[in-house]
C-alpha cells in the first residue's frame, strides 16, 4: 500500500528496471533510452472537463505504462523511487 494518492489526472508510477542500469541501480554509460515503463501504483481522482465535472481514468492501478524518460517528478517513498506523472504524459498502455 503507497501511503500517497495523485491529485487529479496524476498517477503514480513505479518504473521498471532500465537494461542500461545494473542491478545495483549503476547507469551504465552510454545513450538513455528515450522512454521508460513501469507499473502504475496509485491514480488520481480522475481529470477535469472544461466545464468541471470529474472524468474517468483511463489507466488504472497495475497497468504497465510506457512514457519519455524526461517526464514527471522524481518521488522518494521509504526510499523507493517513483515517478509521479500526469496521464497526457504516457504514451502507451502494454495490453498482457
Amino acid at each position: 500500500m503507497i501511503p500517497l494518492r495523485p491529485l487529479e489526472d496524476r498517477c503514480l508510477v513505479a518504473p521498471c528496471a532500465r537494461s542500461d542500469t545494473t542491478p545495483s541501480g549503476i547507469v551504465m554509460a552510454g545513450e538513455l533510452p528515450p522512454e521508460v515503463e513501469g507499473w502504475v501504483v496509485a491514480v488520481g481522482n480522475g481529470p477535469r472537463a472544461e466545464d468541471g465535472t470529474l472524468l474517468d481514468h483511463f489507466v488504472g492501478v497495475g497497468a504497465r505504462v510506457l512514457f519519455p524518460a524526461e517526464a514527471g517528478h522524481d518521488v522518494y517513498l521509504n526510499r523507493e523511487r517513483y515517478i509521479m506523472l500526469r496521464e497526457v504524459d504516457l504514451l502507451a498502455i502494454f495490453e498482457d
